[in-house]
């Protein structure tokens, strides 16, 4: 996402808030593409682990995995209601997987 889209200094009165104040309290994240119209739901305490407790709310975690648009993205914050516990797919981390490539010794 161009950072240029965001503001740079939040207000006095109100600062940003953060991952880390979304998790602890148990908030979901809706990112969805407005290019291809794919919507995804997180917990903010699963980003964590991705993004670290300071990654700002107002800016999301990463593009759209389907049409790797970066600037159509939208991020929406909200604490789930009782009856979406046990019904709201949510997308959660299984593993971390690494990428390897073959190079030269002495690259």
């Amino acid at each position: 996402m161009p950072e240029h889209l965001y503001p740079v200094r939040p207000h006095p009165s109100r600062p940003h808030r953060t991952l880390q104040d979304a998790a602890n309290d148990g908030m979901l994240l809706d990112i969805r593409c407005n290019r291809c119209h794919r919507q995804v739901a997180y917990l903010a305490l699963d980003l964590l682990k991705v993004c670290g407790p300071s990654h700002p709310l107002h800016v999301p975690p990463f593009g759209c995995g389907k049409c790797g648009s970066t600037e159509f993205v939208r991020l929406r914050t909200r604490i789930p209601s009782p009856e979406e516990y046990g019904r709201l797919a949510i997308r959660r981390p299984v593993k971390q997987v690494w990428k390897w490539r073959v190079g030269v010794l002495g690259e």
